[in-house]
């Protein structure tokens, strides 16, 4: 029948875009592997100094873009993704640039990274080709397996930033949960152990100092072993999914989606050590702890998390049958309330990278958000300046404040290096930390994420709307932000409560501003920074 042949040719079509995915992230895992292997950036920046020194961060940028990308792929469905399918003939073409761009990414890093030496040639000349090469031979895999994606302008820049900031959480979050590592270690360690008895007859556990040997290769199984981290962040990211599909998926056996995940991860953590234990113990061991070790936990993250996204959207005991015909949000004000913290979070990272996060990379980061908000201003008319209660906000604020300081007492020592210089650059970031930071913020939080937890057309939800769980999750992820998350948390859902409470954002925004300004006045009168929080 005409209808069951259009409803085949459209199942097919969407198995065949989830398969050139899945082929993707394989490739692309298979190359980082071949590429990474034995890689140690860290070691190679401190050995030579200069413009290698750029290379101290280079695993925290790999980081950061491969959260970014997972968190794409999980929050934005790519099997629906409008894509231009390249020609025969072109796709070829694609295949083979991929091909010689690959091959000079893998040669150059290994002449950059064979030994403490430098290449010879200029330093910068080095890293600037290796990064182009690096990006052309991902951009070239993309294209040649998907296509040419399309996608608004728009759309793209607040994929990107809500990703690029949902990393960040993610990040933090992973360490954070590394604090509770010493149960999993042992779970871990146990797990490990008796897979490995089923292939070697001299495998010794020392449960006390959590030490697994194998055939003389012995590791200490300590909090990066755990697969805590991967728990958490694999967590995190499985929650934000089940509330960005809730109304496509079945609740509340959606629910079960989470214990799935942290389940597979365990049970692939274990696996993933056996794995290391056997390679260290039969193959090599700087290979097992250097090569094999970390990235092959970064894989199992990616295909687990991914895995969970999948089996949420295809299996009909966890979705509805009947899809919604919702029409789109408004991309343009997404973007107006998520932009401004995109912005100041990613040049943070930059400026971080290259050792400038204070001082002039502040004063850069607060120039470019003010720049964003100004370009930008027209769309908030939700903030209503001119209406009556900012006195109120302001008050509510400086308690917050107050409360803040005092949840840290006693009051950190100011440093004793302190010059005519480092209090300019005190006052340029009291003036960031009191208006840009906490406009940006409350936009992010208080006025997107908060609603959009609602109903993805956040526009439409009132300022005064916000049951208890969307309130405690835009609480939380505000909390992740800051080095005090517990502090930070509590000061979130005040803020979400004030909103609530007077229905208007801009009294969210009063108050945050209202309390940073409160704590920037102690650094400035105790010339200490450490009063920013």
């Amino acid at each position: 029948m005409p209808g069951e042949s259009s409803a085949s040719a459209r199942g097919s079509a969407e198995q065949t875009r989830w398969g050139r995915w899945a082929a993707l992230f394989l490739t692309f895992t298979f190359e980082y592997f071949a590429v990474a292997g034995g890689i140690d950036a860290q070691l190679v920046a401190l050995a030579r100094g200069g413009w290698w020194s750029a290379l101290f961060n280079f695993e925290l940028l790999g980081r950061a873009a491969f959260l970014c990308a997972i968190c794409a792929l999980v929050l934005l469905r790519p099997s629906r993704m409008q894509v231009q399918r390249l020609e025969q003939r072109a796709e070829r073409a694609v295949w083979c640039a991929h091909a010689l761009l690959f091959a000079l990414f893998w040669a150059m890093t290994r002449a950059m990274f064979r030994s403490a030496l430098p290449p010879p040639g200029p330093a910068l000349l080095w890293l600037i080709g290796w990064g182009l090469a690096g990006a052309g031979s991902a951009i070239s895999l993309c294209i040649g397996l998907i296509g040419v994606p399309r996608i608004r302008a728009a759309a793209l820049l607040t994929a990107l930033g809500s990703a690029l900031a949902l990393a960040w959480i993610m990040n933090e979050f992973g360490r954070w949960t590394q604090n509770l590592w010493r149960p999993f270690s042992a779970a871990a360690l146990a797990m490990a152990a008796f897979l490995l008895k089923q292939g070697f007859a001299n495998v010794e556990v020392d449960g006390a100092n959590y030490v697994l040997t194998v055939e003389g290769f012995t590791v200490h199984i300590a909090g990066a072993c755990s697969g805590l981290e991967s728990m958490g962040m694999g967590l995190l990211l499985t929650s934000l999914y089940l509330a960005t599909f809730r109304r496509q998926l079945r609740f509340p056996r959606a629910l079960l989606l989470l214990p799935l995940g942290l389940l597979l991860t365990w049970l692939g953590n274990g696996v993933r050590l056996a794995i290391m234990m056997w390679i260290g113990a039969r193959i090599d061991p700087n290979l097992a702890l250097d090569g094999f070790h970390s990235k092959a936990g970064w894989a199992l993250f990616a295909a687990i998390t991914l895995g969970i996204a999948f089996i949420g959207h295809h299996s009909p005991w966890f979705v509805k049958t009947t899809p919604r015909a919702d029409r789109e949000p408004d991309e343009q004000l997404t973007t107006a309330f998520l932009l401004p913290l995109t912005v100041l979070l990613a040049i943070a990272l930059v400026s971080g990278m290259v050792g400038q996060s204070e001082g002039g990379g502040y004063a850069l980061r607060m120039a470019f958000g003010v720049l964003t908000l100004a370009l930008l201003w027209s769309k908030y008319d939700d903030l209503r300046w001119r209406e009556p209660g900012a006195l109120v906000a302001c008050a509510l604020g400086v308690a917050l404040g107050l409360a803040w300081l005092g949840s840290g007492w006693p009051f950190p020592v100011a440093s004793n290096s302190a010059s005519s210089s480092s209090a300019l650059w005190l006052i340029v970031r009291a003036l960031g930390f009191s208006t840009v930071v906490p406009l940006a913020e409350e936009l992010a939080f208080r006025g997107y994420l908060l609603r959009v937890l609602q109903n993805r057309h956040f526009e439409h939800v009132s300022y005064r709307s916000a049951p208890w769980w969307a309130i405690a999750i835009s609480s939380l992820v505000f909390g992740a932000l800051h080095e005090r998350w517990l502090a930070g948390t509590l000061a979130g859902l005040v803020y979400a409560l004030i909103q609530i409470r007077c229905g208007r954002l801009r009294d969210a925004v009063l108050a945050h501003a209202s309390t940073n300004a409160t704590l920037a006045a102690f650094a400035l009168a105790l010339q200490n920074p450490s009063f920013f929080g």
